[in-house]
C-alpha cells in the first residue's frame, strides 16, 4: 500500500526539481531537511537504510 524509498530514489526523484542556483552540498542538505520534516510531520519512518510512507496517527 505504501512504498519503501532510499535516499538513493529520494535524491534521483528530487535533485532535479531543486532550484539550479544550489550547489551539490545544499541540495543535498535540501533533500535532508525535507526527510526530516516529514519524518517529524509522522508521514514517513525511517526503516533500515530506507524511508518508508507511513500512515498519519
Amino acid at each position: 500500500m505504501f512504498g519503501i524509498a532510499k535516499r538513493g530514489d529520494n535524491n534521483r526523484l528530487l535533485l532535479d526539481k531543486l532550484p539550479d542556483v544550489l550547489d551539490a552540498s545544499q541540495k543535498d542538505n535540501k533533500i535532508k531537511n525535507l526527510l526530516q520534516a516529514l519524518k517529524q510531520e509522522g508521514l514517513i519512518a525511517p526503516e533500515g537504510k530506507s524511508w518508508r510512507m507511513s500512515k498519519r496517527q
